[in-house]
């Protein structure tokens, strides 16, 4: 299975390096580039990328604002994030990273044993939330069809109940009336 990556940062020469390093540690990758935020989101759209790498300091739209906006979108939201940046690991940054919704925290320059330790375990998180986001909609589904169909045999039992009731109202009706010509015919 190939991979696909999106690589966003600001710096062409980064992005050389990352993407050299990328097809270092998975030959076989699509890799995809992106050096604004805003071309980062479009992209994701565009190919729905395996996981991403972004960076914090970029012009316009910053590496947090890209990341919020990615994992506000249903399509782009379970996509893991990487934050890949030459600002030295404050904790500062690092928790504002993880508050935008990121699921790693890497400082440049970083050696392709770390990128592709974390990526792997990044995707593996991601692959397992992602089963047991399947299994709890295979569960829900389930519970669903027995629903609709404790449904359908409530509505047949109220339908064949409100059958019986207007056979009673007629029968009642005949009763009625039949007792009404007895008392008419006594002298």
């Amino acid at each position: 299975m190939s991979h696909r990556f999106l690589v966003v940062d600001d710096n062409p020469d980064n992005l050389i390096a990352l993407t050299a390093q990328m097809r270092d540690c998975f030959p076989d990758c699509a890799i995809f580039e992106a050096d604004t935020g805003l071309k980062a989101l479009s992209i994701a759209h565009e190919h729905t990328p395996d996981l991403i790498l972004l960076d914090i300091l970029m012009p316009g739209m910053d590496g947090f604002e890209t990341c919020r906006r990615l994992k506000a979108d249903p399509l782009t939201g379970n996509i893991p994030i990487i934050f890949l940046t030459a600002l030295r690991d404050s904790r500062e940054m690092k928790l504002e990273a993880m508050k935008a919704g990121a699921d790693a925290f890497l400082t440049k320059p970083a050696d392709n044993a770390e990128i592709t330790a974390v990526m792997l375990k990044v995707q593996k998180a991601a692959m397992a939330a992602t089963d047991d986001l399947r299994s709890a909609e295979n569960q829900l589904a389930f519970r669903n069809r027995e629903l609709e169909e404790s449904n359908k045999g409530l509505m047949d039992t109220i339908a064949r109940l409100r059958a019986e009731n207007e056979s009673l109202k007629r029968r009642e009706a005949e009763l009625l009336k039949a007792l009404a010509a007895l008392g008419a015919q006594e002298p």
